[in-house]
């Protein structure tokens, strides 16, 4: 995860499949990459996603839409 902002976007989805906690930094992190990625007119995606991705995401009150490739804005 902290190499999400540095990396090329030519990556359309990060693997959330096998996360198990997602806390409030990492969280941000998503965050700020998908909105540096969208706004530069890329995918930003988190699939598949795990229940404990989903469920932290949500605790964090984020709608884990945000990470899916049918939002054109994040946060």
């Amino acid at each position: 995860m902290q190499l999400c902002l540095a990396c090329r976007p030519e990556t359309h989805a990060w693997p959330a499949g096998q996360v198990s906690f997602v806390g409030g930094l990492a969280l941000q992190l998503l965050l700020a990459a998908a909105a540096k990625w969208r706004a530069e007119g890329h995918q930003f995606t988190c699939q598949p996603m795990s229940p404990a991705f989903t469920d932290d995401v949500t605790r964090l009150g984020v709608d884990p839409k945000e990470f899916q490739e049918d939002q054109g804005s994040c946060r």
